[in-house]
């Protein structure tokens, strides 16, 4: 994969809340660990 593709793509993703915890260049490509907040927690004062 090309890096602007990968670029482009993480950057979709973080418009959408996502958040890029690890990235990598390997054999077959990048790997990518993201997370976002679900917004289904409540704080324990609600």
């Amino acid at each position: 994969e090309d890096y602007d593709e990968v670029r482009r793509a993480l950057n979709e993703r973080g418009a959408e809340g996502w958040e890029v915890i690890t990235a990598e260049a390997g054999d077959y490509g990048y790997t990518t660990f993201l997370k976002r907040e679900t917004g289904t927690m409540k704080a324990a004062s609600e």
